[in-house]
């Protein structure tokens, strides 16, 4: 399976930022993802927008090792898949010797996006690029409405603009929060997979979505939230799943415990 990642984000320090990503498999299957941020930058908002991609090839266990970005921001595309192998081996410092800045961000990429291999593509913005248009769309409407739609809510089903499709809001602001950190040489595992275990949540995945679509979000959020007694457990098997999987590529044992906790997370997610 291949699998293609739209993101575009926006924000100003000082006010809201937010970030929108479209992930399309080769079947033509789409999920529709936002995530508010609250006060960051557009750079935040744009690396985060694609780290949503990533989180939801995760957390939904989507099989592929081809992923194709596509973003209308050259400072993400390059960074990820040219400037960040040099980083590493700075010490997370640039050719001039300066901080990397996003750093946390950017580890936290190395973490999502280990395995895949990525080709880039840039399209210029508001160029009538449809899935940059909508993600653009969505980003927007999330700096405006993101706080009051989620409420107290980790995510909600919402209509973006007068969507037909709906689209899954995720409240970024903790995740993001505990990224902003500079001088770590180590990637913050546990808090680069915190949109992973919101997404899993949500009990999200491409069948979700086709869901959403039929019965409309309300109807979807409510058969979700009936589920809401055993969330405690789950986010535990969830915690224990991520951790498994960040060392499945060191041991054959956690390698082994990921598959087994991925399966049964499958089962609870069919029962739901």
């Amino acid at each position: 399976m291949s699998i293609t990642i739209f993101s575009d984000g926006g924000g100003e320090r000082g006010s809201a930022a937010a970030g929108a990503c479209i992930v399309e498999d080769d079947a033509g299957r789409r999920a529709n993802l936002v995530l508010f941020l609250g006060p960051g930058t557009n750079n935040e908002a744009e690396i985060a927008a694609g780290l949503l991609g990533f989180s939801f090839l995760r957390a939904a266990s989507v099989t592929t090792d081809a992923v194709h970005w596509i973003s209308d921001s050259e400072y993400v595309l390059k960074s990820a898949t040219e400037y960040i192998h040099g980083w590493q081996r700075n010490g997370w410092q640039t050719a001039a010797k300066k901080p990397v800045k996003n750093q946390g961000l950017w580890q936290s990429y190395l973490v999502l996006a280990r395995g895949y291999r990525i080709t880039p593509e840039h399209v210029r913005g508001h160029t009538g690029h449809p899935e940059n248009e909508a993600c653009d769309s969505a980003a927007t409407w999330a700096q405006l409405h993101g706080r009051e739609e989620l409420g107290g809510a980790s995510h909600r089903w919402v209509s973006v603009g007068g969507s037909s499709e709906s689209w899954l809001l995720v409240d970024g602001r903790g995740f993001i929060g505990a990224l902003r950190s500079e001088g770590r040489f180590e990637p913050n595992v546990e808090a680069s997979l915190e949109l992973v275990r919101l997404l899993q949540l949500s009990g999200v995945d491409f069948p979700a979505f086709a869901d959403s679509r039929a019965v409309r979000h309300g109807e979807f959020a409510t058969k979700a939230a009936e589920a809401g007694v055993l969330e405690p457990l789950i986010e535990k098997l969830i915690e224990a799943h991520a951790a498994a999987r960040a060392l499945a590529s060191q041991s054959e044992k956690a390698e082994a415990l990921a598959g087994s906790l991925e399966r049964l997370l499958k089962k609870y997610r069919s029962k739901r």
